[in-house]
C-alpha cells in the first residue's frame, strides 16, 4: 500500500470517527479501525507524548453520545457526562463541553473552571489557556483569572 493510500484511509477513518463522536452518525470506529455500534464504548487515545501527570495517560471514551475518561486498564475514572472533552494537559486539567459551554475539570471529574466559555484550548506548559467569550479571545490561568489580573472572565 502506498503512502498516499495510507493517508487517504487514515483521513477517512478520522472523518468517520469524528462524525460519530459529534453525534452525526450512529456508531463509529475505534482507534484501530474496528467498527462499533452506538451501544459500545469506543476509546479515543490521548494525544501527544506521555506526561508525568497520571491523568495525562488517561483515554477519552464515548458512551451514549457523551465523553468520559478511562485509565490504561480500561477502568472508567470519570464517567461519560460531557458533550465533548479534550485530553488532560500537563497541568492536570481537561477542557470539557457541557450544555454548549466549555470549562475545565480536574482529575476527579470536578469542574475546576466553570463551563462559561464559547471555546477553549488546553492549558499550555506555561499555565495559561486561550479562551473565547462573546467573540473575544483572551488568556486565563488555572483559577480562571485573566493574565492581566483584572478579574474573572
Amino acid at each position: 500500500m502506498s503512502g498516499l493510500s495510507k493517508i487517504i484511509i487514515l483521513s477517512l477513518a478520522v472523518i468517520i470517527a469524528s462524525a460519530a463522536y459529534l453525534g452525526l452518525g450512529r456508531g463509529g470506529l475505534t482507534p484501530t479501525g474496528e467498527a462499533v455500534d452506538e451501544e459500545m464504548i469506543s476509546v479515543i487515545p490521548a494525544a501527544g507524548p506521555a506526561l508525568v501527570e497520571e491523568s495525562a495517560a488517561w483515554l477519552r471514551f464515548v458512551h451514549g453520545g457523551k465523553m468520559g475518561f478511562t485509565n490504561t486498564q480500561s477502568e472508567v475514572v470519570i464517567p461519560a457526562a460531557f458533550d465533548y472533552a479534550l485530553d488532560f494537559s500537563a497541568k492536570g486539567l481537561a477542557a470539557v463541553k457541557v450544555n454548549g459551554q466549555w470549562g475545565y475539570i480536574n482529575s476527579k471529574g470536578e469542574m475546576a473552571v466553570p463551563a462559561r466559555f464559547d471555546f477553549v484550548w488546553r492549558f499550555a506548559d506555561n499555565g495559561l489557556a486561550a479562551v473565547k467569550v462573546g467573540g473575544r479571545w483572551g488568556f486565563i490561568n488555572q483559577s480562571a483569572r485573566r493574565i492581566d489580573g483584572q478579574g474573572r472572565l
